[in-house]
C-alpha cells in the first residue's frame, strides 16, 4: 500500500492511501468521520503532556514560577491554536491514521512525502505497528534558512526587537483609570477599527461594536487596555497614528473611555524581569531535552514528537518563550497601576497572552472577569478547547465565557467546556446581518468578493488557485480582495490576478459584490451567507 502525500497525483492502479487530500480512501475523511472521538483524543494527549513526571515533578511544575504560576499554559501546544501550529493537523491525522492501518493491516507501507518530520512520524508509527516501512524516492521540501537557526538566537532577536520597537510607546504620564464599582476594564487589540472615525477621535472597535455606547448610557465608565498590533493587521495604524488617536480618545474620556496600551508599560525592570523569566525557561529547555517518548498518546502506537517538536522548542528557548516572558511582566506593571476592578472584559481566543493577564488580574485583587468568543467557534479550531480535567489542574481560566450563540455553545459543550462557566451572549459583530440581507443590491453575477485569513499556506492555495482559475473566466469578472485583520498578504506575489484590495468593514461592502470566495479559516464566510 503506498500512503501518498504530495501535490502530484499517485501511480494509476496502485492501492493508495491519502494522507492530506480527501480523494478517495483518506486520513482526513476518516478524521471527520470520527471527528469528536479524535479531538477528545488529541485533547487528552495535550493534558497528559503536562503531567509526565521528569525528575520527580510535573512537566506543569518544571516550568512553574515562584507564585506557581506556569509557563506551560503559554506553550504552542497547551495553545493548541492551528494558526500558529500546523502541526496538530498533522498530529490528528496521525492518530486517524494509525486506526485505519489497525483495519487494513497492510504487511509494507510505502511513504510518498517530501514532509522529513512526517516521514520520521509515519516511520514511527509503522514501526510500532509492526509495518515494514519504505520511503519512496521524490523531491524533498527544502529546510527554511530560519529553520537553521537556533531557538535560542531566534528568541533573543524576539526580544530585542519587541524592546526597539515597543519603545516609542512608553509611558509619559500614568494614565488616569477610572475607579468605582461601576468602572469596567476592557483588554482588545488595537485592531478591526473603525478608521474614519478614529481619525476623527471618536473610538469605533468593530470587536464590541456598539457595546462602549451601552456601557456609558449605563454610566459604567470604560478603562481600555490595547495590544499594539501594527505590523501583525492590516488595518492596525502605527505608533505615531495610535499615540495620536489614543489622545484624543483620552481627551473625551468621559464619553471616550480611557485607553491606554499594554506595551507603554515596558521599562527597564519589566525587561530585566522577563529576561530572568526566559533564562529560566531556556535552562528549562536544556533539562527536558529528551521529551521526545511522553509525545506519545495513551494507547496509541503513534509518536507526535517529530510533527510537534518545534512548537515545544520555540515555546521554551525560542521567540514564543522569550514574548511569553514579556506578557507575563507587562500585564504585571499594566494591572499593578490600574485601580481595583470590579469587572473585567478580554477578547478570549486562549492565546498565550491570556493566561498572564489572568494571573495578573488575579494577583492584584480585582474582581470578576470573563472572556469574550467575539466571532465563530469552529470545531477545529482547539484553542477554544480543552480536556475537561484542565479546570481541575490549575489552568488560568476567567470566571465565565462568553459565548455568542448556539452554534458555539454546541461546539464548547460537546468538547466537555463545564456549562455553569458558560454565559450566552449577544453576537455583537453581527448586529448588521439582517440590514445587510436587505440591502444587497442585485447585480450581472460578476463581482466576486474574496476573503483572507491568517494562515499563510491557506492563502497562497486560495489566491494561486484563483490565478489560474481567472484565465478561464470571461472579461466581465471583477475581483476585490479583503485580508483577514490580523494578515496582509502581499498580492504582487500573484501577477496574473487582476483584483482590486479592500479594508473597508464587511458591512460597508457586501452589498456590492454578488459573490464571495471565502478562504477556510475566516469566519467572515458567515456575514456573507447571511447577506445573501
Amino acid at each position: 500500500m503506498i500512503l501518498w502525500d504530495r501535490e502530484t497525483g499517485p501511480p494509476a492502479g496502485a492501492d493508495v492511501l491519502f494522507f492530506r487530500s480527501h480523494a478517495g480512501r483518506s486520513a482526513p475523511a476518516y478524521l471527520e468521520a470520527h471527528a469528536e472521538r479524535l479531538r477528545a483524543k488529541y485533547l487528552s494527549f495535550v493534558f497528559d503532556l503536562g503531567e509526565t513526571v521528569v525528575d520527580g515533578r510535573r512537566l506543569v511544575d518544571h516550568l512553574a514560577l515562584d507564585d506557581g504560576y506556569s509557563f506551560w499554559w503559554m506553550t504552542r501546544l497547551a495553545e493548541k491554536s492551528p494558526y500558529k501550529s500546523p502541526g496538530i493537523y498533522a498530529a490528528l491525522r496521525l492518530l486517524a491514521l494509525e486506526e485505519m492501518l489497525l483495519e487494513l493491516k497492510p504487511a509494507r507501507l510505502e511513504l510518498a512525502t517530501a514532509d522529513d518530520a512526517l516521514a520520521e512520524a509515519l516511520a514511527a508509527l509503522c514501526r510500532n505497528l509492526g509495518i515494514e516501512a519504505v520511503r519512496l524516492p521524490g523531491p524533498r521540501a527544502a529546510r527554511p534558512w530560519r529553520a537553521r537557526i537556533p531557538h535560542a538566537l531566534k528568541g533573543l532577536f524576539a526580544f530585542a526587537r519587541f524592546l526597539v520597537t515597543r519603545r516609542p510607546l512608553r509611558l509619559r504620564e500614568k494614565p488616569r483609570w477610572f475607579e468605582g464599582e461601576k468602572a469596567v476594564f476592557l483588554c482588545d487589540f488595537f485592531a478591526h477599527l473603525d478608521v474614519a472615525a478614529c481619525g476623527r477621535g471618536e473610538f469605533r472597535s468593530h470587536y464590541w461594536e456598539t457595546l462602549p455606547d451601552r456601557l456609558r448610557a449605563a454610566g459604567r465608565p470604560a478603562n481600555w487596555l490595547h495590544h499594539f498590533v501594527h505590523g501583525y493587521s492590516s488595518d492596525a495604524p502605527d505608533a505615531r497614528v495610535s499615540l495620536a488617536w489614543l489622545a484624543r480618545f483620552n481627551a473625551g474620556a468621559e464619553r471616550q473611555g480611557r485607553h491606554a496600551f499594554l506595551e507603554s508599560h515596558l521599562s527597564a525592570g519589566v525587561a530585566a524581569r522577563a529576561a530572568g523569566h526566559w533564562l529560566r525557561l531556556w535552562t528549562a529547555s536544556r533539562r527536558l531535552s529528551n521529551l521526545g517518548e511522553a509525545f506519545a498518546p495513551k494507547g496509541s502506537a503513534a509518536r507526535l514528537w517529530p510533527v510537534l517538536k518545534e512548537d515545544w522548542l520555540t515555546s521554551l528557548a525560542g521567540s514564543v518563550g522569550a514574548m511569553n516572558a514579556l506578557w507575563v511582566e507587562l500585564f504585571d506593571a499594566a494591572l499593578a497601576g490600574i485601580p481595583p476592578q470590579k469587572t473585567g472584559l478580554y477578547l478570549c481566543e486562549n492565546q498565550a497572552w491570556e493566561p498572564a493577564l489572568l494571573r495578573a488580574w488575579r494577583k492584584h485583587g480585582h474582581g470578576e472577569i470573563t472572556g469574550v468568543a467575539h466571532t465563530t467557534v469552529p470545531f477545529w479550531h482547539l484553542y477554544y478547547l480543552d480536556d475537561p480535567r484542565v479546570f481541575a489542574a490549575g489552568k488560568p481560566a476567567p470566571d465565565r465565557l462568553a459565548v455568542n450563540g448556539p452554534a458555539a455553545m454546541k461546539v464548547l459543550t460537546g468538547a466537555g467546556h463545564p456549562v455553569g462557566r458558560l454565559v450566552e451572549t449577544e453576537a455583537l459583530r453581527y448586529l448588521d446581518l439582517p440590514r445587510l440581507a436587505s440591502a444587497r443590491a442585485p447585480g450581472s453575477q460578476a463581482r466576486v468578493l474574496i476573503l483572507g485569513d491568517v494562515l499563510t499556506e491557506s492563502m497562497h492555495s486560495l489566491l494561486s488557485s484563483l490565478e489560474a482559475a481567472v484565465k478561464l473566466l470571461p472579461p466581465e469578472y471583477r475581483f476585490t480582495f479583503k485580508p483577514h485583520p490580523l494578515y496582509a498578504v502581499d498580492l504582487s506575489r500573484y501577477p496574473g490576478l487582476r483584483v482590486e484590495c479592500t479594508t473597508e468593514p464587511l458591512e460597508r461592502i457586501l452589498g456590492r459584490f454578488d459573490a464571495a470566495l471565502a478562504a477556510n479559516g475566516t469566519s467572515a464566510a458567515v456575514d456573507a451567507r447571511e447577506a445573501g
